[in-house]
């Protein structure tokens, strides 16, 4: 690939590809992409509280005296927290619910970034078709004598 050849990169192919689209599938393009970054956003946050649960397990001590678990428990004024049966307890029950919930968002998004490539290889598999049917048969016969 050379340097200075815009049509050979992934971004020119990616621009053309998106303007050929109709403006019905460009705004699905972009609620998807919003929609996969919400689901990146949901699984770091549910990796982040197993790893904390996890933390939790091996040395409540610690966990309890947290600065943040100390600075959640004064926000929200649920004294539980200040406890390491109750603060496990409750991270394990935020985990059983996170990991779940973090799936469910995953499999949704997942589906319909499916049924959207799906759509679009059948509109652009459409368009071409009908370029090559209604391509006329002069310009056919000169670039093919076999």
């Amino acid at each position: 690939m050379l340097k200075n050849d815009k049509k050979s990169s992934i971004l020119w192919a990616f621009k053309e590809i998106l303007t050929r689209m109709p403006p019905k599938r460009r705004s699905q393009f972009w609620i998807l992409l919003t929609g996969m970054v919400i689901a990146a956003l949901v699984e770091t946050f549910a990796l982040g509280s197993v790893a904390f649960f996890a933390s939790a397990l091996t040395d409540p001590d610690t966990a309890v005296k947290s600065y943040y678990i100390k600075l959640i428990a004064d926000v929200s004024g649920f004294s539980f927290f200040t406890e390491p049966k109750n603060l496990i307890v409750f991270l394990g029950i935020s985990v059983m619910i996170l990991i779940p919930l973090k799936n469910a968002v995953r499999g949704v998004i997942l589906y319909w970034i499916n049924r959207f490539g799906a759509v679009l290889e059948a509109y652009f598999g459409e368009d071409l078709l009908a370029g090559f049917l209604y391509t006329d048969y002069q310009w056919v016969i000169n670039r093919n004598t076999a």
